[in-house]
């Protein structure tokens, strides 16, 4: 007939008044107590003080004798994969609880909602929601209303990687959205409810990747190729590099060794610079292979005139030196200038260096 600070006021049969706090008029959370208001239930008296002046009802032990019947019913589908019918009650970020009965609560943990990541259960989810689930796990406790059960909405459909090798298989190319980035790798929606792992040596065949950001973003979509299938462990391999061809197919047509092309510097480790001569192709500048008067000089995002030293096409490896041309060039002239000095002509003889026939001239005086 009313609500009080802690809990409802009723009347029940020969005028007297009764006081049921909230936390007995339901097993779990009750919700509005205006929705209680003027209406008849059956109450258990656990109370009676003051010659009957001060009433005490609570609705406990007769939901829990029902739920007693209902909750055997639950315990024997539990294992069992047989969906039953509940009704989302309240939706949290760690997943959903679901009324399978009067009383009787399970959870569906965030992982156990859907093959597909859900992202904020309270967002895909909403209070009177109804679905169908199934019953994984007991936990029995007494009272009955404290005992925990495991749901899972998932596992009520069909599962996606039981018919995975019908749909993907290694070497064909599939379109997908890429979910998450990890250091290691990025994750890629193939299909609905699948995934698969882009490793970060298969995200490009020259770029240097140090984290997957550097190459895509949550929400792509990318092609990608089958590497591998292992529908047992549920893992997919797939790389995004093989779709765009091995630009290392013809890198010696392309950079012939001996040449000086431009490159941009892409960063300094210990051992020398990356140097990006094109979107797919880098090459290594050691530091040894830089002229001395080159030390100092470069900059990471500059342009430099570099030299192709050598090329390992099945290690992918470029050789490259910045200046050394220039440095031989000029100390050639210098060796030139020093033997003009010398007042004995120095003869020439086909197949030989001046430097040999200088040496020649200077043994014959001795």
């Amino acid at each position: 007939t009313g609500v009080n600070k802690g809990g409802f006021n009723v009347a029940i049969q020969g005028g007297h008044r009764a006081f049921c706090p909230f936390s007995q008029i339901e097993l779990h959370y009750a919700g509005e107590p205006a929705s209680y208001l003027n209406k008849t239930y059956q109450f258990v008296v656990t109370r009676i003080e003051e010659g009957g002046r001060n009433i005490v009802l609570s609705r406990i032990p007769l939901l829990e004798k029902d739920m007693t019947v209902k909750f055997e019913e639950i315990v024997a589908l539990s294992g069992t994969g047989k969906t039953i019918h509940g009704k989302v009650t309240r939706p949290q970020k760690f997943g959903i609880f679901v009324e399978l009965a009067s009383g009787i609560e399970g959870l569906v943990h965030v992982s156990e909602l859907a093959w597909d990541r859900v992202e904020n259960p309270e967002v895909e989810y909403s209070a009177g929601q109804e679905v169908d689930v199934v019953v994984l796990k007991i936990e029995r406790k007494e009272p009955l209303r404290d005992s925990r059960i495991s749901l899972s909405i998932k596992q009520a459909g069909t599962d996606p990687w039981s018919t995975v090798s019908s749909k993907l298989s290694v070497g064909m190319s599939v379109s997908g959205t890429i979910t998450r980035l990890q250091k290691f790798g990025a994750f890629i929606q193939l299909i609905s409810g699948v995934e698969g792992l882009i490793p970060i040596s298969e995200m490009s065949w020259g770029r240097r990747v140090n984290h997957p950001s550097d190459v895509v973003k949550a929400g792509q979509d990318v092609t990608v190729t089958i590497l591998s299938v292992d529908e047992i462990g549920r893992r997919i391999s797939c790389s995004l590099k093989d779709t765009a061809g091995d630009p290392w197919a013809n890198v010696e047509e392309k950079y012939p060794v001996g040449n000086l092309v431009k490159g941009k510097v892409a960063s300094e480790q210990n051992y020398g610079f990356f140097i990006d001569l094109d979107e797919t192709i880098t090459g290594l500048l050691a530091h040894a292979r830089v002229a001395k008067d080159k030390k100092g000089q470069i900059k990471k995002g500059e342009e430099i005139e570099v030299r192709i030293d050598a090329i390992d096409k099945s290690a992918h490896r470029i050789s490259l030196s910045f200046g050394e041309v220039a440095a031989a060039e000029a100390d050639d002239k210098t060796t030139k200038e020093i033997l003009a000095k010398f007042k004995a002509p120095v003869k020439e003889v086909a197949g030989n260096s001046e430097f040999a026939e200088m040496l020649k001239s200077a043994l014959n005086k001795k």
